[in-house]
Order: structure tokens, then sequence, then C-alpha cells
């Protein structure tokens, strides 16, 4: 089937190529901001750990004091334009990234607001904000009518760009050269053990320019109870190594899953609720929480949810290398 589709993902790519030509001519325009823009994007849809590797940013510039502004597009929610994003806001309204980000993060100094064109986005939050240090871009790799101070790019090591195809044959939102814009790379969801030969093959695979430095990092879960059995509901793009962590902790897991943004139906809810009569600990992940809280399950349900949290991990002890490269670029 793949093979079928490589003519219209050819098709798509040279779309996508004149798109980017036209900008890199200024033919099309990209405005600059007095302020540092960090863009963290890909070139695939989904499951590179986009939102934890932004929390991480957040939890970073807010502990070094910054005054800073998240700004995502809200995907998935029934909404249009710009919304400010608030911590009694729905997933619906703002979408379950944004709102997940937002309770993360109460700090005052933080504000959170979605909107489809950045760039409307970044002028209304500085309209409103003047005092703002820097404003991090959620996924916007693609909107290229923001130039940004520092493009962070991520890869899923299970599955790198270098692999990959535009759609419809594969993932990629345009083709793989369009990672010569990133000034970051970043391969994630690596095995915490990644040998220093696996790394030195990955980042020639990935074959970076000369001003591009290629991190890696693993996944971080915050530790969970002693299980035996589970039902696990996830709404993710990519939940492998999700499931190769709880296999490693020899849980049996009965997992209901659903498409990347899933909105949970009344009949999702009717069939979670069957399932839960036979376990007496219910896993999720933070995003999907967000979304299931729409569906108002009763207080036994409620009481019996466990939150997965995650957090990236550098590895190589790269940690304090990857913020000099950041701040080498926004400061």
């Amino acid at each position: 089937m793949k093979r079928l589709l490589l003519p219209l993902a050819w098709l798509y790519g040279v779309v996508t190529d004149i798109r980017n030509w036209l900008f890199d001519r200024r033919l099309l325009p990209s405005k600059g901001y007095h302020l540092p823009i960090v863009c963290v994007g890909n070139l695939a849809v989904g499951g590179t750990g986009k939102t934890p590797h932004t929390e991480w940013l957040i939890r970073h510039f807010l502990s070094a004091g910054k005054k800073m502004a998240v700004l995502s597009r809200g995907y998935g929610r029934k909404t249009t334009g710009f919304h400010w994003v608030d911590s009694d806001d729905t997933a619906r309204y703002v979408g379950d990234e944004p709102l997940q980000i937002r309770r993360k993060f109460p700090n005052s100094r933080l504000r959170c607001a979605v909107c489809e064109s950045r760039r409307l986005g970044i002028d209304t939050l500085l309209a409103h904000s003047e005092d703002l240090d820097l404003i991090l871009l959620d996924d916007a790799f693609q909107h290229r009518y923001v130039e940004a101070t520092c493009n962070i790019l991520l890869t899923d090591y299970s599955k790198p760009y270098t692999t990959d195809h535009p759609f419809p044959a594969g993932r990629l939102r345009e083709k793989r050269h369009g990672a010569h814009r990133a000034h970051i790379i970043i391969v994630t969801k690596c095995p915490q053990h990644l040998s220093y030969k696996q790394r030195d093959a990955l980042v020639r695979s990935l074959r970076p320019l000369p001003h591009q430095e290629v991190f890696f990092t693993t996944v971080e879960y915050e530790p969970l109870p002693e299980l035996k059995k589970c039902l696990l509901i996830t709404g993710i793009a990519r939940p492998r190594s999700l499931l190769a962590f709880l296999a490693s902790l020899d849980i049996e897991v009965e997992h209901m899953s659903f498409p990347d943004h899933h909105r949970f139906t009344e009949k999702d809810k009717e069939r979670i609720l069957q399932k839960a009569q036979h376990h007496n600990t219910i896993l999720t992940t933070e995003k999907d929480a967000v979304r299931l809280e729409e569906l108002h399950f009763p207080k036994d349900f409620n009481a019996r949810i466990q939150i997965i949290k995650i957090t990236p991990s550098f590895l190589f002890g790269e940690e304090q290398h990857f913020l000099k490269t950041l701040h080498n670029y926004v400061s």
C-alpha cells in the first residue's frame, strides 16, 4: 500500500517544497520579533514528545526567573481564534495539551494562549504582556510566517524522519530536508542505555549541518504504586514506549487504545466503565486525563485513576551543554 501512495507523497512533497522556497526567498513574509521566540516542533505528525519537552523548557525558564508565554494551536478544540488558557477551561475549549500545561504551571509569570495563526497569537500576547522575556511556540516548525529565534526539532528514536516519507505514504508534514531549518535536533524516546556507538550512528544518519547540535533524550516515568494488573486508557500517537515501561514492571495491562487527541464520547464512557469493573486501578496519561474529565465519570471511577507522569531526561550528561547551546540563541 505504501508503494502505491508514493506518487501522492511525491506530489505532496513538491507542494511543501514550493511553499518553503517562497519563504526562503522572502516571497512569503516571515515576521521577526524583538524578544526570543523558541519553537518546539517536528517533521512528523505526533508521537515525538513535544509536550513533555515543552514542559521541560517551561520549568527551566521559570526557574531562571523568566516571564514567558506559551502559544499553541490548541489542536482538537472546538473554538477558533485567540483564547487565553485558564485552569478551569476544558480540553474541548482550548485543547488538551495547552490545558495540561496551564494546570501544571499555574505560575503567574507564565501566560498560556491558543491561536491558529501564530503571528496573530504573538501580536496579541505582546499587546497584553509587554514585559515578556520570551515566547515558546508549541508545534510550530511549519508555521513559517513567524521567524523563530531558535527552532528545536524533535524526532522519535524508533521512527526518525530519515526513515519516513511525506503524506500519505508516511507521517512527514514536509520532506526530510526541511530539517535544515532546525538549530537544535533532539532524538527523543531513546533507550536509557543507548551506547555511544549507537548515538554516533544516529548522528551520521541524520547528517546534521555544521551549525546544528544533536541531543538525545529518554523518557523518565514517575514511580507508580505496586500493581499486578490495570486498565490502561490512551489516546496518544505512539503508546509503544509506555506499554514497554509497564511491561518492565510486570504489570498485566488491558489496553483501551484510541487515536491521538481522541474526543471521548458517551459510547466510549460506557465501554470504559464496563472494562473498569474488572480493575482496581485505571492508568491514563496526563493529556488523556484532561479529556476524560469531560465525561464526568462517577466518584468511585475517579478514585481509581492513576495519572502517568513523564519527563524527558538528557542522555550522555549533555543537559548543561544543551542549555548552553539554547542560551546562545535566546540570550
